[in-house]
């Protein structure tokens, strides 16, 4: 309750303490003002019994005025002072409470700013509401659907369990008081409630409850609704964050298997080459012009074996040699461009030496490979493999309905034409001197390689000096390569100077010591054949290959 101060009240204004002072003088009577305490405050202490009168705030006595009858026009005006009194600390009052009520809900406002999922925000308000309104209960529910109407997601102290009430007040419009609430068991309690509204729907409800004898009152009902609206206006906020999450969330996941998918059909690295990092961003007309190594391998003796299987075989077939296969050239850093049935095209933007460890590593799997053939009585496979490096150009071609990515380039045909020559060389992988260049600058010696001298393939108008690496061979025609490597290279070079008596000598031994090197007995035929038979005048050694 508040209280108020007679003598301050009169005092505090000099001019109406002057009016006064001129009232009682000109009354002529003797008037003695005295606060609640019989102080006196104008005045002084009347010499026989006077009549006086009451001056009252908020229905208690603040003062007497003492007169006979020229006291009553006093009385009234310090009654009015007193009054006015009245209403500017009820006006005082009323201020502070909006201002801390502003300050409440600013607050709160500050808290549910930092809270960004809907458990969080009920929580939040429930411990709000907890410590500004005497609660011995509280929840939170959210409407769900006709299944399952309400869903409890935040609750102190002992909540009423009844989902009619629940389901009853939730369809409600606007908050309420219910002081004599009567629960199963026959207690009866204080229930206040009010609707979580969004800006479309009823969002839920928050309800309170006390068992203590406590009434809520209109004050209680105020602050609750306003409570309410900042908590809906949160809750709704953070139902709409969920949901563009998780669209956000589903779209990312099409978008990665898109991608994912996408990815197996067009090499990431491909795509990375084109400056981006999803095949979604590429557009008609991206190209790129990199120096890349080219390979090419190819099954031997495929349109045989395929002859003795039916089409759903040979389709086993491949698939499982390409599962083999495949990742060991992503391994090395190399990207499939396609497969081509019983081939492989692929490019390995990096080095050289890359292709050249894959191809070499593709050998030593088929080796195994072909030993669990071996025990089920399956032919071996048997592969080769030409490496080229220079030039190429990979963009997106086509048009705006149906686009594709392709690789333009003279490299990739010197390339496909090398893998086509390791069927005349019996061996398993040939190599252009542009790859063997490179090679020996990065790696120096880790590889076998031997010269087989210059090849010009159909379509070609220069021939290329080619490469034999042996380093994928059976583990004894390695050995016996390294042993007779400097005879072999002697034998060469006497072969392509027309000394073909001195190559035949000497390939005529490897021949003979080493009967699996099928490149040596291509080059013993020859020179026997050409020791005999002469050559031309034109003859550079140059090997002339007049099919693909």
């Amino acid at each position: 309750m508040a209280r108020i101060n007679l003598k301050k009240i009169i005092q505090r204004d000099q001019e109406m303490s002057t009016i006064l002072q001129q009232l009682i003088a000109q009354s002529g009577e003797v008037i003695a003002i005295a606060d609640e305490k019989g102080k006196w405050l104008i005045g002084t202490t009347p010499e026989k019994e006077m009549p006086f009168q009451i001056i009252e705030f908020e229905g208690r006595t603040v003062g007497k005025i003492y007169g006979n009858e020229g006291v009553k026009p006093i009385a009234d005006l310090i009654q009015a002072l007193v009054n006015r009194e009245q209403e500017r600390k009820k006006l005082g009052k009323e201020v502070l409470d909006l201002y801390r009520e502003v300050n409440l809900m600013y607050n709160f406002a500050q808290k549910l700013g930092e809270t960004i999922d809907q458990v969080g925000i009920a929580q939040l308000t429930l411990e709000e509401t907890n410590n500004l309104i005497s609660a011995t209960g509280g929840m939170v529910a959210l409407s769900q659907d006709r299944n399952h109407p309400i869903d409890l997601i935040a609750a102190f102290g002992s909540i009423v369990d009844q989902d009619d009430l629940y389901n009853q007040l939730i369809d409600k419009e606007a908050a309420g008081i219910i002081n004599d609430y009567k629960t199963v068991d026959g207690n009866i309690i204080s229930i206040l409630y009010a609707p979580l509204k969004g800006k479309h729907q009823s969002l839920g409800i928050i309800l309170l409850s006390s068992d203590q004898g406590y009434n809520y009152t209109a004050a209680d009902l105020k602050l609750l609704s306003t409570l309410s609206i900042q908590s809906a206006a949160a809750i709704e906020s953070a139902q709409l964050y969920e949901k563009n999450l998780k669209e956000a969330k589903e779209r990312e996941t099409a978008i990665r298997i898109l991608h994912e998918a996408a990815s197996r059909f067009v090499p990431n690295e491909f795509i990375k080459s084109l400056g981006y990092d999803e095949i979604t961003q590429v557009t008609l007309g991206d190209s790129v012009e990199k120096e890349v190594t080219v390979f090419f391998s190819d099954i031997r003796g495929y349109t045989s074996l395929s002859e003795k299987m039916t089409p759903s075989e040979t389709f086993k077939f491949v698939n499982a040699f390409n599962n083999k296969m495949g990742p060991i050239i992503l391994r090395n850093r190399g990207f499939i461009n396609q497969y081509l049935g019983d081939g492989i095209m692929a490019i390995f933007p990096h080095s050289p030496s890359d292709a050249l460890k894959a191809a070499v590593e593709m050998h030593q799997e088929l080796q195994l490979y072909n030993i669990s053939r071996q025990r089920k009585k399956r032919p071996e496979i048997r592969i080769g493999i030409g490496l080229h490096t220079g030039p190429l150009i990979m963009g997106i071609t086509g048009d705006y309905q149906r686009m594709d990515a392709t690789t333009i380039s003279d490299t990739v045909n010197t390339a496909a034409r090398i893998e086509s020559l390791t069927k005349h060389y019996g061996v398993n992988i040939l190599l252009t001197e542009s790859c063997q260049s490179k090679i020996r600058e990065e790696v120096a010696d880790d590889f076998q390689l031997r010269y087989l001298g210059k090849a010009q393939v159909k379509g070609k108008n220069e021939a290329i000096k080619i490469y034999e690496c042996y380093d994928g061979d059976l583990p004894e025609i390695v050995s016996a390569k390294n042993e007779y490597q400097t005879d072999f290279e002697s034998a060469l070079s006497d072969f392509h100077n027309q000394n073909f008596t001195q190559a035949v000598a000497a390939l005529g031994q490897i021949v003979i010591k080493a009967p699996e090197d099928k490149t040596a007995r291509l080059f013993f035929s020859k020179a026997n054949e050409f020791m005999i038979q002469g050559v031309e005048k034109k003859w550079t050694g140059v090997e002339m290959m007049t099919v693909k």
